[in-house]
């Protein structure tokens, strides 16, 4: 086990734990149970209140649905690492589970557990999913779908859509509805966010009102019980989305179903290197998608396809089609915001998240802004003022990548994105290796192209206000250049605007007794805001050298040296001390020198900063 990662057994519905694996017991134990009566009872599991008559699931699909909904619910009781811990494996966890299941023999065998592995370790992200099933003995019952059943007509020209809500979901189900005749199964997962089931109430009431009731909405309930989750990235909710997708499928006895999402969305290029591993989600990547096809054919024994429809479409590509359906008074029904959890307010949308700061900007760029009501949001990055850094940090890098994305060539593109490119692989379906490239190439580059111009609009409309708006906002990351600028010194920009504001107030009366006086009251203030930082560049490893010993200034990004000119004190002084700790630094290390020079010891700021910041890579702050 790596260090500081988290190992967890997770026991399922009355499932005991081994002497073997209580041996191998190295982290927290987590007691899961769903059957309805009992004091243990910790999720819930329902069926769909319009079931009424018996139909019998597979055994093996029923034991899906279990293992699906027992993941999905220990994902989000089994807290991940610090946000601290994103650069490092120790983000993720290992978890082991050991479930009652009917089939034990089918789920036991090394194929199948390995790819049940395979596809929960590539969605999460964590480190180990391992299974041990044992079997139900006697008359114990599943109690899903074993006392109160579906009955579903068989019916060829049904099409099973996974039906969240949002709008690439909203935009399929309208291109099934516009372009066939075909009656549509609406799947969704209730995790016991009344707003989100409202959303979906009211989208399939007006879809049927307008479509002649050609929409059956299933929704399956599988949420904990008693109490909120701890982990809200919900990686393994597609696991449980697609099985029960895959259910309902073979219920209809058809041998597909529409997974609908933007390929940009899907696919998720990293914003940067670290984040492959920790915050790049997977949950409807083609590589996930495809091994839930394998998994899924091994439990069935038949073919499975699960259609990606817009995976070489962007958000705006798929916007435009409500557009071009005349359908744009759904626009601000549909709810795409990946935070509804923390919604404590009459808004719908956080946005701040990624997916509301990528509708947004679509929406700009389709200029469809006033179908997009603004108050659907509880923030309006684009005029007001960010807060969070958290938010800054999601625009810029959005941003940031899709700038990257206009100036890439192919051969560039391969090159710096080889290893998720490979991931892809296989999972696209094209027979050249090269027309796989080429199409994700295409995709990225339409996406930077709209991009820009919804910031180039956004900037032409404001124009008139864009002098009196803050630093704060939209508009100023776009003068500013923000995302052009490296993680590391925009943490250093805010740094300085931090201590450019508190230090004269803190020596407004009395000066620093020397320069130690002077690194003891700086360094106490960046330890106080340490925390925040944190928060706003989790990836970006940060210290006052002063108290960091040599060996370790490799692994920093940022390094923050102190200087205090006092009265008399020569520019000399502080030239010679910054010459040599350039020296000593690691060169691929920023470095930021805060010089405290309230008597004006510096004559010519502009000339004394650009004779190191011209030649290094660092950045002078002069405080006064």
């Amino acid at each position: 086990m790596k260090k500081d990662s988290l190992e967890h057994i997770v026991l399922c519905n009355g499932a005991k734990i081994t002497p073997k694996l209580k041996r191998l017991k190295n982290g927290k134990e987590l007691i899961l149970n769903h059957k309805p009566g009992e004091s243990g009872q910790n999720v819930k599991i329902k069926i769909p209140d319009f079931v009424k008559s018996v139909y019998h699931l597979p055994i093996r699909v029923k034991d899906l649905l279990l293992i699906a909904s027992y993941v999905y619910a220990a994902d989000r009781n089994l807290k991940r690492s610090t946000i601290g811990a994103l650069e490092y494996h120790s983000w993720a966890r290992k978890i082991h589970f050991v479930i009652k299941v009917h089939d034990e023999e089918f789920w036991s065998q090394n194929n199948v557990s390995a790819k049940l592995q395979q596809v929960l370790e590539f969605m999460s992200g964590d480190l180990e999913f391992t299974f041990t099933f044992q079997k139900f003995s006697g008359a114990q019952q599943l109690n899903i779908f074993d006392r109160e059943e579906f009955a579903i007509k068989k019916d060829n020209s049904t099409s099973v859509v996974l039906f969240s809500g949002g709008l690439d979901s909203l935009t399929g189900t309208l291109d099934k509805l516009t372009n066939t005749s075909d009656k549509l199964c609406l799947i969704s997962h209730s995790s016991g966010q009344p707003e989100t089931a409202k959303t979906q109430k009211i989208l399939v009431k007006k879809l049927n009102d307008e479509f002649n009731d050609r929409c059956t909405h299933f929704k399956f309930n599988c949420s904990l019980k008693g109490k909120k989750g701890i982990e809200e990235t919900q990686r393994t909710r597609s696991f449980l989305y697609s099985s029960i997708g895959f259910s309902l499928a073979r219920a209809h006895d058809v041998d597909k179903f529409y997974f609908y999402e933007n390929g940009v969305t899907s696919i998720n290029f990293s914003k940067r290197q670290d984040l492959i591993n920790a915050r790049a989600s997977r949950t409807t990547h083609p590589k996930t998608i495809g091994l839930l096809e394998e998994l899924f054919q091994l439990i069935d024994e038949k073919p499975i396809t699960i259609k990606h429809p817009y995976l070489f479409s962007t958000k705006a590509d798929v916007i435009k089609r409500i557009k071009d359906y005349q359908k744009l008074d759904y626009i601000n029904i549909s709810v795409s915001c990946s935070k509804t959890f923390l919604n404590t307010s009459e808004f719908t949308h956080c946005g701040g998240c990624s997916q509301c700061v990528d509708r947004r900007l679509a929406m700009y760029y389709l200029e469809l802004e006033d179908y997009d009501d603004q108050g659907l949001y509880e923030l309006d990055f684009v005029r007001s003022d960010v807060e969070d850094g958290r938010v800054s940090t999601t625009i810029i890098d959005h941003i940031r990548l899709g700038m990257e994305f206009i100036k890439a060539s192919l051969g560039s593109f391969y090159s710096s994105r080889l290893g998720e490119i490979a991931e892809l692989d296989d999972y696209i379906q094209f027979d050249d290796e090269d027309e796989r490239v080429e199409a994700i190439f295409n995709l990225i580059k339409v996406h930077g192209s709209q991009l820009k111009s919804a910031l180039q609009r956004i900037r032409t409309k404001y124009d008139d206000v864009f002098e009196t708006t803050s630093n704060n906002n939209l508009l100023s990351i776009i003068s500013n250049k923000d995302y052009l600028k490296e993680p590391e010194e925009l943490l250093a920009n805010v740094i300085c605007k931090k201590v450019n504001k508190s230090i004269p107030i803190a020596f407004r009366k009395n000066k620093p007794k020397d320069e130690n006086d002077f690194n003891d009251k700086l360094h106490a203030l960046l330890e106080s805001e340490k925390d925040n930082y944190e928060r706003e560049y989790p990836y970006i490893r940060f210290a006052h050298a002063t108290t960091v010993p040599d060996h370790n200034f490799n692994g920093h990004d940022l390094l923050i040296e102190s200087k205090y000119l006092r009265t008399n004190t020569t520019p000399s002084v502080a030239t010679e001390g910054i010459a040599a700790d350039l020296t000593k630094y690691p060169e691929k290390s920023l470095k930021l020198f805060l010089i405290y020079d309230p008597f004006r010891s510096i004559s010519e700021d502009k000339k004394f900063k650009e004779a190191y910041e011209n030649k290094h890579r660092c950045i002078i702050n002069i405080i006064r």
